[in-house]
Protein backbone atom coordinates (compact mmCIF):
# COMPACT_ATOMS: atom_id res chain seq x y z
CA UNK A 1 0.00 0.00 0.00
CA UNK A 2 1.15 3.54 -0.68
CA UNK A 3 -0.52 5.30 2.23
CA UNK A 4 1.61 4.16 5.13
CA UNK A 5 4.57 5.17 7.26
CA UNK A 6 6.69 8.08 6.10
CA UNK A 7 4.80 8.18 2.80
CA UNK A 8 1.67 9.13 4.75
CA UNK A 9 3.56 12.18 6.03
CA UNK A 10 4.35 13.16 2.44
CA UNK A 11 0.66 12.85 1.57
CA UNK A 12 -0.34 15.07 4.49
CA UNK A 13 2.27 17.68 3.59
CA UNK A 14 1.21 17.97 -0.05
CA UNK A 15 -2.45 18.06 0.99
CA UNK A 16 -1.69 20.91 3.40
CA UNK A 17 0.15 22.77 0.67
CA UNK A 18 -2.81 22.43 -1.67
CA UNK A 19 -5.20 23.66 1.04
CA UNK A 20 -3.06 26.76 1.53
CA UNK A 21 -3.34 27.54 -2.18
CA UNK A 22 0.15 26.69 -3.34
CA UNK A 23 0.59 26.02 -7.06
CA UNK A 24 1.54 22.68 -8.58
CA UNK A 25 5.26 22.02 -8.73
CA UNK A 26 6.96 20.18 -11.58
CA UNK A 27 10.09 18.08 -11.89
CA UNK A 28 11.31 16.58 -15.17
CA UNK A 29 13.71 13.85 -14.08
CA UNK A 30 15.65 12.29 -16.98
CA UNK A 31 17.45 8.96 -16.66
CA UNK A 32 20.54 10.08 -18.60
CA UNK A 33 21.45 9.41 -22.23
CA UNK A 34 19.14 12.22 -23.36
CA UNK A 35 19.18 12.44 -27.14
CA UNK A 36 19.51 15.89 -28.69
CA UNK A 37 16.41 15.22 -30.81
CA UNK A 38 14.14 14.09 -27.96
CA UNK A 39 11.50 16.73 -28.57
CA UNK A 40 9.08 15.17 -26.05
CA UNK A 41 11.44 15.81 -23.14
CA UNK A 42 13.05 19.09 -24.18
CA UNK A 43 9.66 20.38 -25.32
CA UNK A 44 8.10 19.49 -21.96
CA UNK A 45 10.81 21.35 -20.04
CA UNK A 46 10.42 24.45 -22.21
CA UNK A 47 6.61 24.31 -21.99
CA UNK A 48 6.63 24.04 -18.20
CA UNK A 49 9.11 26.93 -18.03
CA UNK A 50 6.68 29.22 -19.86
CA UNK A 51 6.83 28.08 -23.47
CA UNK A 52 8.69 28.99 -26.64
CA UNK A 53 9.83 32.61 -26.64
CA UNK A 54 9.09 32.93 -22.93
CA UNK A 55 11.12 30.29 -21.07
CA UNK A 56 14.28 31.42 -19.30
CA UNK A 57 16.34 28.38 -18.32
CA UNK A 58 19.07 28.48 -15.67
CA UNK A 59 21.73 25.82 -16.20
CA UNK A 60 23.36 24.11 -13.22
CA UNK A 61 26.34 22.13 -14.54
CA UNK A 62 28.06 21.83 -11.16
CA UNK A 63 27.93 18.01 -11.34
CA UNK A 64 30.06 17.96 -14.52
CA UNK A 65 33.83 17.40 -14.68
CA UNK A 66 33.86 20.28 -17.20
CA UNK A 67 31.05 22.63 -16.14
CA UNK A 68 31.75 25.34 -18.73
CA UNK A 69 31.76 22.90 -21.65
CA UNK A 70 28.56 21.28 -20.38
CA UNK A 71 26.94 24.71 -20.07
CA UNK A 72 27.85 25.58 -23.67
CA UNK A 73 26.34 22.30 -24.89
CA UNK A 74 23.02 22.79 -23.10
CA UNK A 75 22.86 26.48 -23.95
CA UNK A 76 22.90 25.60 -27.63
CA UNK A 77 20.26 22.89 -27.20
CA UNK A 78 17.78 24.91 -25.16
CA UNK A 79 18.21 27.84 -27.52
CA UNK A 80 17.35 25.55 -30.43
CA UNK A 81 14.22 24.46 -28.57
CA UNK A 82 12.96 28.02 -28.38
CA UNK A 83 13.97 29.42 -24.99
CA UNK A 84 13.99 33.20 -24.70
CA UNK A 85 17.15 33.08 -22.56
CA UNK A 86 19.53 30.37 -21.37
CA UNK A 87 21.79 31.38 -18.47
CA UNK A 88 24.64 29.46 -16.89
CA UNK A 89 24.52 29.48 -13.08
CA UNK A 90 28.34 29.60 -12.70
CA UNK A 91 28.79 27.43 -9.62
CA UNK A 92 31.50 24.76 -9.59
CA UNK A 93 33.19 22.72 -6.90
CA UNK A 94 36.35 24.74 -7.55
CA UNK A 95 34.41 28.01 -7.13
CA UNK A 96 31.69 27.01 -4.69
CA UNK A 97 31.78 30.33 -2.83
CA UNK A 98 29.57 31.60 -5.65
CA UNK A 99 26.74 29.73 -3.97
CA UNK A 100 26.86 32.60 -1.46
CA UNK A 101 27.21 35.33 -4.11
CA UNK A 102 24.14 37.61 -4.14
CA UNK A 103 24.59 38.33 -7.85
CA UNK A 104 24.29 34.62 -8.56
CA UNK A 105 21.23 34.50 -6.30
CA UNK A 106 19.67 37.19 -8.49
CA UNK A 107 20.47 35.12 -11.59
CA UNK A 108 18.49 32.25 -10.07
CA UNK A 109 15.57 34.50 -9.18
CA UNK A 110 15.29 35.69 -12.80
CA UNK A 111 14.74 32.23 -14.30
CA UNK A 112 11.46 30.46 -15.09
CA UNK A 113 13.02 26.98 -15.09
CA UNK A 114 16.21 25.10 -14.34
CA UNK A 115 18.19 22.19 -15.70
CA UNK A 116 20.85 20.15 -13.88
CA UNK A 117 23.30 18.34 -16.15
CA UNK A 118 24.98 14.99 -15.55
CA UNK A 119 28.26 14.00 -13.96
CA UNK A 120 28.70 13.23 -10.25
CA UNK A 121 25.76 14.03 -7.96
CA UNK A 122 28.06 14.47 -4.95
CA UNK A 123 29.52 17.60 -6.58
CA UNK A 124 26.14 19.30 -6.32
CA UNK A 125 26.01 18.57 -2.60
CA UNK A 126 29.56 19.81 -2.06
CA UNK A 127 28.99 23.07 -3.93
CA UNK A 128 25.44 24.00 -2.88
CA UNK A 129 25.74 23.27 0.84
CA UNK A 130 28.09 24.79 3.37
CA UNK A 131 29.57 23.39 6.57
CA UNK A 132 27.24 21.23 8.68
CA UNK A 133 24.98 20.83 5.63
CA UNK A 134 23.72 24.41 5.71
CA UNK A 135 21.88 25.30 2.50
CA UNK A 136 23.54 28.10 0.53
CA UNK A 137 21.62 31.25 -0.52
CA UNK A 138 21.61 29.96 -4.11
CA UNK A 139 20.04 26.67 -3.05
CA UNK A 140 17.48 28.51 -0.93
CA UNK A 141 16.63 30.71 -3.93
CA UNK A 142 16.25 27.62 -6.12
CA UNK A 143 13.89 26.04 -3.60
CA UNK A 144 11.87 29.25 -3.46
CA UNK A 145 11.55 29.37 -7.24
CA UNK A 146 10.57 25.70 -7.37
CA UNK A 147 7.94 26.14 -4.66
CA UNK A 148 6.61 29.10 -6.64
CA UNK A 149 6.06 27.01 -9.76
CA UNK A 150 9.34 27.11 -11.71
CA UNK A 151 10.11 23.75 -13.27
CA UNK A 152 13.31 21.95 -12.27
CA UNK A 153 14.71 19.35 -14.65
CA UNK A 154 17.81 17.19 -14.53
CA UNK A 155 19.53 14.31 -16.25
CA UNK A 156 21.55 11.42 -14.78
CA UNK A 157 23.44 12.86 -11.76
CA UNK A 158 21.33 15.98 -12.21
CA UNK A 159 18.28 13.83 -11.43
CA UNK A 160 19.78 11.84 -8.58
CA UNK A 161 20.77 14.92 -6.58
CA UNK A 162 17.26 16.43 -6.55
CA UNK A 163 15.37 14.62 -3.70
CA UNK A 164 15.77 15.15 0.01
CA UNK A 165 15.70 11.40 0.68
CA UNK A 166 18.85 9.29 0.88
CA UNK A 167 20.91 9.74 -2.28
CA UNK A 168 22.58 6.91 -4.18
CA UNK A 169 26.22 7.67 -4.96
CA UNK A 170 27.34 4.43 -6.64
CA UNK A 171 27.18 0.67 -6.93
CA UNK A 172 25.94 -2.38 -8.83
CA UNK A 173 22.90 -4.55 -8.12
CA UNK A 174 24.68 -7.82 -7.41
CA UNK A 175 27.12 -6.27 -4.94
CA UNK A 176 24.27 -4.29 -3.37
CA UNK A 177 22.24 -7.42 -2.71
CA UNK A 178 25.24 -9.36 -1.46
CA UNK A 179 26.93 -6.77 0.76
CA UNK A 180 24.30 -4.11 1.49
CA UNK A 181 24.32 -0.31 1.47
CA UNK A 182 27.33 1.62 2.75
CA UNK A 183 28.02 5.29 3.26
CA UNK A 184 31.48 4.86 1.73
CA UNK A 185 33.57 2.16 0.07
CA UNK A 186 36.81 1.76 -1.85
CA UNK A 187 35.03 -0.40 -4.43
CA UNK A 188 33.07 1.31 -7.21
CA UNK A 189 30.80 -1.76 -7.41
CA UNK A 190 29.58 -1.46 -3.79
CA UNK A 191 26.26 0.27 -3.15
CA UNK A 192 27.02 3.63 -1.53
CA UNK A 193 24.73 6.45 -0.51
CA UNK A 194 24.57 9.81 1.24
CA UNK A 195 22.34 9.45 4.33
CA UNK A 196 21.72 13.20 4.42
CA UNK A 197 20.08 13.14 1.01
CA UNK A 198 20.17 15.57 -1.88
CA UNK A 199 18.95 19.10 -2.58
CA UNK A 200 15.56 18.68 -0.95
CA UNK A 201 13.16 19.36 -3.85
CA UNK A 202 11.30 16.03 -3.63
CA UNK A 203 10.35 14.28 -0.39
CA UNK A 204 9.72 10.61 0.28
CA UNK A 205 11.24 9.22 -2.94
CA UNK A 206 14.69 7.92 -3.92
CA UNK A 207 15.64 8.48 -7.56
CA UNK A 208 17.93 6.29 -9.67
CA UNK A 209 18.98 6.68 -13.32
CA UNK A 210 20.35 4.70 -16.29
CA UNK A 211 18.03 2.28 -14.61
CA UNK A 212 17.05 -0.72 -16.73
CA UNK A 213 20.03 -0.39 -19.06
CA UNK A 214 22.47 -0.87 -16.19
CA UNK A 215 20.29 -3.31 -14.26
CA UNK A 216 19.89 -1.14 -11.19
CA UNK A 217 16.68 -2.71 -9.89
CA UNK A 218 18.55 -4.67 -7.22
CA UNK A 219 20.53 -1.73 -5.89
CA UNK A 220 17.45 0.48 -5.57
CA UNK A 221 15.50 -2.20 -3.72
CA UNK A 222 18.40 -2.93 -1.38
CA UNK A 223 18.92 0.75 -0.60
CA UNK A 224 15.23 1.19 0.22
CA UNK A 225 15.34 -1.86 2.49
CA UNK A 226 18.53 -0.87 4.30
CA UNK A 227 17.59 2.76 4.91
CA UNK A 228 13.82 2.93 5.35
CA UNK A 229 14.24 3.23 9.13
CA UNK A 230 16.54 6.23 8.81
CA UNK A 231 15.42 9.85 9.07
CA UNK A 232 15.72 10.32 5.30
CA UNK A 233 14.79 6.78 4.35
CA UNK A 234 11.60 5.88 2.49
CA UNK A 235 9.64 2.97 1.03
CA UNK A 236 9.38 4.42 -2.47
CA UNK A 237 11.99 4.46 -5.23
CA UNK A 238 11.69 5.61 -8.84
CA UNK A 239 14.14 4.39 -11.47
CA UNK A 240 14.31 6.24 -14.79
CA UNK A 241 15.60 4.67 -18.00
CA UNK A 242 17.85 6.43 -20.49
CA UNK A 243 16.37 8.97 -22.94
CA UNK A 244 13.26 8.90 -20.75
CA UNK A 245 11.83 11.27 -18.15
CA UNK A 246 9.70 10.88 -15.07
CA UNK A 247 7.59 14.04 -14.98
CA UNK A 248 6.42 14.71 -11.42
CA UNK A 249 3.46 16.96 -10.72
CA UNK A 250 3.29 17.77 -7.02
CA UNK A 251 0.05 19.31 -5.80
CA UNK A 252 -2.75 17.88 -3.69
CA UNK A 253 -1.32 14.54 -4.79
CA UNK A 254 1.96 13.42 -6.34
CA UNK A 255 1.68 12.13 -9.90
CA UNK A 256 4.37 10.79 -12.19
CA UNK A 257 4.16 10.48 -15.97
CA UNK A 258 6.60 8.66 -18.27
CA UNK A 259 7.71 10.37 -21.48
CA UNK A 260 10.49 9.43 -23.87
CA UNK A 261 11.78 6.24 -25.43
CA UNK A 262 11.88 3.70 -22.56
CA UNK A 263 10.34 3.42 -19.11
CA UNK A 264 10.02 4.51 -15.49
CA UNK A 265 9.96 2.00 -12.63
CA UNK A 266 8.18 2.65 -9.34
CA UNK A 267 9.35 0.29 -6.57
CA UNK A 268 7.41 0.12 -3.31
CA UNK A 269 8.62 -1.91 -0.30
CA UNK A 270 5.82 -0.76 2.05
CA UNK A 271 4.41 -4.29 2.39
CA UNK A 272 7.65 -6.17 1.82
CA UNK A 273 9.16 -8.67 4.26
CA UNK A 274 12.93 -8.35 4.73
CA UNK A 275 15.11 -11.12 6.10
CA UNK A 276 18.55 -9.87 7.15
CA UNK A 277 21.62 -11.97 6.45
CA UNK A 278 22.40 -14.40 9.26
CA UNK A 279 24.89 -17.17 9.91
CA UNK A 280 22.39 -19.73 8.65
CA UNK A 281 21.17 -17.59 5.79
CA UNK A 282 24.19 -15.76 4.46
CA UNK A 283 22.26 -13.58 2.01
CA UNK A 284 19.79 -10.79 2.63
CA UNK A 285 16.40 -11.43 1.05
CA UNK A 286 13.14 -9.59 0.46
CA UNK A 287 9.61 -10.72 -0.46
CA UNK A 288 6.68 -8.89 -2.03
CA UNK A 289 8.26 -5.80 -3.46
CA UNK A 290 5.56 -4.12 -5.51
CA UNK A 291 6.77 -2.78 -8.87
CA UNK A 292 5.15 -0.78 -11.64
CA UNK A 293 6.57 -0.05 -15.09
CA UNK A 294 5.37 3.08 -16.88
CA UNK A 295 6.13 3.67 -20.55
CA UNK A 296 5.36 6.70 -22.69
CA UNK A 297 1.99 8.24 -21.93
CA UNK A 298 1.36 6.36 -18.68
CA UNK A 299 0.60 8.23 -15.46
CA UNK A 300 0.53 7.00 -11.88
CA UNK A 301 -0.82 8.74 -8.80
CA UNK A 302 1.68 7.88 -6.08
CA UNK A 303 -0.82 8.64 -3.31
CA UNK A 304 -3.64 6.42 -4.51
CA UNK A 305 -1.78 3.99 -6.77
CA UNK A 306 -4.17 4.81 -9.65
CA UNK A 307 -2.51 3.84 -12.95
CA UNK A 308 -3.64 5.44 -16.22
CA UNK A 309 -2.62 4.48 -19.76
CA UNK A 310 -3.22 6.34 -23.05
CA UNK A 311 -6.08 5.28 -25.33
CA UNK A 312 -3.75 3.50 -27.77
CA UNK A 313 -2.77 0.95 -25.09
CA UNK A 314 -5.12 -1.91 -24.22
CA UNK A 315 -5.20 -4.38 -21.35
CA UNK A 316 -3.28 -7.58 -22.04
CA UNK A 317 -5.53 -9.67 -19.77
CA UNK A 318 -6.84 -12.56 -21.88
CA UNK A 319 -5.08 -11.04 -24.89
CA UNK A 320 -1.57 -12.31 -24.16
CA UNK A 321 0.59 -13.05 -27.18
CA UNK A 322 2.71 -15.78 -25.53
CA UNK A 323 1.66 -18.99 -23.85
CA UNK A 324 4.60 -19.04 -21.44
CA UNK A 325 6.90 -16.50 -19.85
CA UNK A 326 10.66 -16.39 -20.36
CA UNK A 327 13.56 -16.51 -17.91
CA UNK A 328 17.07 -15.03 -17.69
CA UNK A 329 20.55 -15.90 -16.52
CA UNK A 330 21.59 -12.22 -16.42
CA UNK A 331 18.65 -10.49 -14.74
CA UNK A 332 20.60 -7.31 -13.86
CA UNK A 333 21.89 -6.93 -17.41
CA UNK A 334 25.59 -7.18 -16.65
CA UNK A 335 26.20 -7.83 -20.35
CA UNK A 336 24.21 -4.72 -21.35
CA UNK A 337 21.69 -6.39 -23.62
CA UNK A 338 18.89 -4.59 -25.44
CA UNK A 339 16.16 -4.69 -24.33
CA UNK A 340 17.45 -4.86 -20.75
CA UNK A 341 16.85 -8.25 -19.13
CA UNK A 342 14.60 -7.17 -16.24
CA UNK A 343 12.37 -5.32 -18.69
CA UNK A 344 12.38 -8.23 -21.13
CA UNK A 345 11.41 -10.82 -18.52
CA UNK A 346 8.81 -8.72 -16.68
CA UNK A 347 7.03 -7.42 -19.80
CA UNK A 348 7.05 -10.91 -21.36
CA UNK A 349 5.40 -12.20 -18.17
CA UNK A 350 2.49 -9.79 -18.58
CA UNK A 351 2.22 -10.65 -22.28
CA UNK A 352 2.01 -14.36 -21.49
CA UNK A 353 -0.46 -16.73 -19.84
CA UNK A 354 2.09 -17.66 -17.17
CA UNK A 355 1.58 -16.51 -13.60
CA UNK A 356 5.28 -16.18 -12.75
CA UNK A 357 8.79 -15.89 -14.15
CA UNK A 358 12.30 -15.61 -12.79
CA UNK A 359 15.79 -14.43 -13.50
CA UNK A 360 19.20 -15.36 -12.11
CA UNK A 361 22.23 -13.17 -11.70
CA UNK A 362 25.09 -13.49 -14.15
CA UNK A 363 27.40 -13.62 -11.12
CA UNK A 364 27.56 -16.76 -9.01
CA UNK A 365 28.85 -17.96 -5.65
CA UNK A 366 26.21 -17.17 -4.66
CA UNK A 367 23.71 -16.89 -7.48
CA UNK A 368 20.79 -14.62 -6.66
CA UNK A 369 17.26 -15.32 -7.90
CA UNK A 370 14.64 -12.71 -8.75
CA UNK A 371 11.16 -14.22 -8.72
CA UNK A 372 8.35 -12.27 -10.41
CA UNK A 373 4.64 -13.01 -10.19
CA UNK A 374 1.19 -11.66 -10.92
CA UNK A 375 -0.09 -12.65 -7.47
CA UNK A 376 -0.95 -9.08 -6.40
CA UNK A 377 -4.61 -8.10 -6.81
CA UNK A 378 -4.80 -5.72 -9.72
CA UNK A 379 -1.67 -6.96 -11.46
CA UNK A 380 -2.15 -6.11 -15.11
CA UNK A 381 -0.21 -5.41 -18.27
CA UNK A 382 -1.01 -2.99 -21.07
CA UNK A 383 0.27 -2.74 -24.61
CA UNK A 384 -0.10 -0.97 -27.92
CA UNK A 385 1.58 0.86 -30.76
CA UNK A 386 1.97 4.61 -30.40
CA UNK A 387 0.36 6.52 -33.28
CA UNK A 388 2.94 8.08 -35.56
CA UNK A 389 5.76 5.77 -34.47
CA UNK A 390 7.59 4.86 -37.70
CA UNK A 391 8.94 1.66 -36.11
CA UNK A 392 5.43 0.57 -35.00
CA UNK A 393 6.98 -0.84 -31.82
CA UNK A 394 4.64 -2.70 -29.47
CA UNK A 395 5.08 -0.93 -26.13
CA UNK A 396 4.22 -2.69 -22.86
CA UNK A 397 3.70 -1.31 -19.38
CA UNK A 398 2.40 -2.95 -16.22
CA UNK A 399 1.30 -2.40 -12.65
CA UNK A 400 1.47 -4.36 -9.40
CA UNK A 401 4.19 -6.86 -10.25
CA UNK A 402 5.28 -8.80 -7.15
CA UNK A 403 9.05 -9.39 -6.79
CA UNK A 404 10.97 -11.62 -4.39
CA UNK A 405 14.78 -11.66 -4.22
CA UNK A 406 16.74 -14.42 -2.47
CA UNK A 407 19.70 -16.78 -2.72
CA UNK A 408 19.26 -19.37 -5.44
Amino acid sequence: MFLCGKWTLVVLLVALAAKQGFCDKHLVMVGGGLADNNTDIYGTIVRLAGGIGVARIGLFTVTSADPADSAAYYTQLFTQYGCKEVTWIPITVADKQKSWDLQVVELVKNQTGFFFGGGDQSRAIEALFGANRVASPVLLALREKFNGGSVVAGSSAGTMCIPGSVMITGGMSYEALRYGAKTQSNSADDLTYDPQGGLGLLDGIVLDTHFSERGREGRLIRLLGDTRGQSRGTNIGVGVDEDTAAVFTIGSTVRVEAIGTSGVVVADISDATIRPATTGNTLWSIDRVRMHYLTTGDTMNLNTGHFTVPSWKQSLLRHEYYTTASDSTDIFNRRRRTPPEFVRISTRLFDSQSSSAYGLTYESNPTIKVYMSKRNPGAEGFGGRKPGDPDKKFIISYKDLSVDIYKY
